[in-house]
């Protein structure tokens, strides 16, 4: 196996990607820095004085121009009874696991 462990339930509970990342990245390469290579000093005053102010000032909810329409932080994960009944379902099947060792380690498939 090439990639060891490069599929979707190795790590269960954690994100698969990091497309929001990149997606952050694509923002500040294309609207700060141009798509150019910055000297570090030149990208850290674009850093402080464009990207930090910007992308905190989206976020703020008690700014009064960009409260409205404020990016808010997830606190908490949210599930909708929906979500919670199909589990519930899911989980009180009856479901063989089957268990496959591979190098010494163990995978469980549902």
């Amino acid at each position: 196996m090439s990639n060891k462990g490069w599929f979707e339930g190795f790590a269960i509970g954690y994100p698969s990607s990091n497309n929001a990342l990149e997606a952050t990245n694509g923002i500040i390469k294309s609207l700060y820095t141009f798509r150019e290579r910055l000297p570090v000093g030149e990208f850290l005053s674009v850093l402080e004085n464009d990207i930090i102010h910007q992308l905190s000032r989206e976020r703020n909810t008690d700014d009064p121009i960009t409260s409205q329409n404020a990016k808010a932080f997830a606190n908490v994960p949210s599930i909708n009874l929906s979500l919670w009944t199909s589990t519930y379902h899911w989980i009180k099947e009856e479901r063989e696991v089957i268990i496959m060792k591979n190098n010494d380690e163990k995978n469980a498939f549902y």
